[in-house]
């Protein structure tokens, strides 16, 4: 999430950059949010932290990349998050039911 921004900044630095921006906001940023909380949604006492981070360093991390602190951002934080929860939480209680209807 730090990354992408600064690659997207450094290449293309002009409109081309911000339409890159909102593909990560609205696709990359999703895919990524939903791939690690399906990751944590397989041990969620372990790691139920995983959403939370994810969705609280976001706006920091681009924040750093574009040089600026941008309060809009924690509105896509709270999306990020409700998705991380949510996909946890489906995946968690998917794995116990596979793993009660397999006993």
């Amino acid at each position: 999430m730090l990354l992408l921004p600064l690659l997207e900044i450094k290449l293309f630095p002009d409109l081309a950059g911000i339409g890159l921006w909102f593909v990560s906001f609205f696709a990359i940023n999703p895919l990524i949010v939903i791939s690690l909380s399906f990751m944590a949604g397989t041990d969620v006492k372990k790691l139920w932290w995983i959403p939370i981070t994810v969705s609280a360093v976001f706006p920091l991390l681009f924040g750093v990349a574009i040089c600026d602190f941008v309060w809009d951002l924690y509105f896509y934080s709270a999306i990020y998050l409700f998705l991380g929860i949510v996909t946890m939480l489906i995946t968690h209680f998917v794995k116990n039911a596979v793993s009660k209807k397999a006993k």
